[in-house]
């Protein structure tokens, strides 16, 4: 374009000088009014590079405030992961059985949402005898519905006792299914234990659970009354009625029976027994 800046220029000029002798031609007036229009231009410029100039700070500032709010969003999202603790006794029932036995099944934790510190009590007692599972485990969410856990359980019957190093996976399998899987390593012996459970919601409030637990050992625990092998099943259902989420009194059917070694060597029996209790947490 500097050539057509020259030629406005020469223009102009010319211009000035036979201004008095002749009319303005018409091309004349167009090139005076692009000069005009051009020199405006050119008295604007500076004005225009400061005015985007202070636009370029603008955006850097609200740029830098933008960056300031994710980083205290992200302090803040430090806070929501409070330390937590729970109790829950998921069962808590009278057994229509001989000795009419009182069985619980307690778990406690205490933690974040990846880091959890869980105790575990499962038995049951009557007049004369009592028997319990009781786990001190560390816990760690591998997955957004899986954990897995490590620590120590003391299991009791009776006047015997064993103690077992203890590795476990708890989690939420495909169709909502809660599954825990232990595996329990002692002197004596290897055993796993599989507990699954199942809430089928009939209503809002109104909830049927059915439960399967499996046993078996690598040797003979004679403490715990206990064979090498397959040694135990459990099959329960459950109803219960929930007032509030946090209280639910239930009613149900059990099915237990004892195999191999534990039920020939040690006494284990098959037994069916109606189970009336409650559920509660906090």
């Amino acid at each position: 374009m500097k050539w057509r800046k020259n030629r406005v220029i020469r223009h102009n000029s010319r211009s000035t000088v036979l201004r008095s002798l002749r009319p303005t031609p018409f091309w004349l007036k167009i090139a005076n009014t692009f000069g005009t229009l051009r020199a405006g231009a050119i008295f604007l410029t500076p004005k225009l590079r400061l005015l985007s100039q202070v636009s370029l700070r603008l955006r850097r500032i609200a740029l830098s405030l933008v960056m300031g709010m994710g980083v205290l969003a992200h302090a803040g999202g430090m806070e929501d992961d409070p330390l937590r603790a729970t109790i829950l006794a998921d069962r808590l029932e009278w057994q229509a059985t001989d000795g009419d036995p009182v069985a619980w099944d307690i778990a406690a934790y205490a933690g974040y949402d990846l880091n959890k510190l869980y105790f575990y009590s499962e038995g049951s007692t009557q007049s004369d005898e009592t028997e319990s599972e009781n786990e001190l485990l560390y816990s760690r969410a591998v997955t957004p519905f899986w954990d897995v856990q490590g620590g120590v359980e003391v299991d009791q019957a009776g006047s015997g006792h064993e103690t077992w190093g203890v590795v476990a996976v708890q989690g939420l399998a495909p169709y909502f299914i809660d599954t825990r899987i232990r595996l329990k390593i002692g002197e004596k012996a290897v055993g796993v234990n599989f507990d699954f459970e199942y809430e089928a919601l009939l209503t809002q409030r109104l909830i049927l659970t059915p439960r399967i637990e499996m046993e078996a050992y690598s040797d003979d625990v004679p403490e715990l009354g206990i064979g090498s092998g397959f040694s135990s099943l459990g099959l329960g259902l459950r109803l219960r009625y929930e007032f509030v989420r946090e209280f639910a009194p239930y009613i149900g059917v059990e099915y237990v029976n004892s195999f191999g070694d534990t039920k020939d060597l040690y006494g284990g029996r098959e037994d069916t027994r109606f189970v009336t209790g409650v559920r509660f947490w906090f």
